[in-house]
């Protein structure tokens, strides 16, 4: 989607990051390629599918299954759609 934005804002005459800063979401593969290149958050999407089958289980199977505050480290990766302002 972000993407999209990009080039909704590109076809405006909207500069980026000048005028307005655009962030993605997924760090997905065509991020890196955009013009200008498109800053993401990577997320650990494996991680939380795993954790959230472990607990999926853990309740089918009538275990407690208690809130343990699960965090996963995130990853902003820079490029250029966003500057220091």
């Amino acid at each position: 989607m972000s993407i999209g934005v990009l080039n909704c804002l590109r076809n405006h005459g909207i500069q980026v990051p000048d005028y307005i800063m655009l962030a993605s979401f997924d760090n997905i593969e065509q991020a890196e390629y955009c013009n200008p290149r498109l800053t993401t958050l990577n997320v650990p999407i494996e991680a939380m599918r795993v954790k959230a089958v472990e607990l999926l289980v853990a309740q089918m199977e009538n275990r407690e299954c208690k809130n343990t505050g699960n965090a996963f480290e995130l990853e902003l990766i820079i490029r250029e759609t966003t500057k220091n302002r």
